[in-house]
């Protein structure tokens, strides 16, 4: 039980209380799902049956990716993209030419 208040404890603190409600409904839905968030420009789909409801977490829910990063760079590389979660989350931090593979 502590551990389910902490989850979601955790997802209030990070997209507030009703975004975060709205996002733990879609990643328990059996189903595909699509998620927007802020300053996302689309929407994020998550498929049923596989490892993208996961990934989600790992990367913005714990930001599993946040730390400092070259602004002087002009490239990036995501090799290795899967659903391209890492290609979306810097993408959105950083304003540079992004490669996904």
């Amino acid at each position: 039980m502590y551990k389910k208040v902490s989850v979601y404890l955790h997802f209030f603190q990070k997209f507030g209380f009703l975004k975060g409600m709205g996002i733990i409904s879609k990643l328990k839905d059996k189903r595909n799902s699509f998620l927007s968030l802020k300053n996302i420009v689309h929407p994020i789909h998550l498929r049923k049956g596989n490892s993208d409801k996961d990934v989600f977490g790992q990367v913005f829910l714990n930001d599993e990716y946040k730390f400092n990063y070259d602004n002087n760079a002009r490239y990036v590389i995501d090799a290795g993209a899967n659903i391209g979660m890492f290609s979306i989350y810097i993408k959105n931090i950083l304003r540079m030419l992004l490669l996904s593979l």
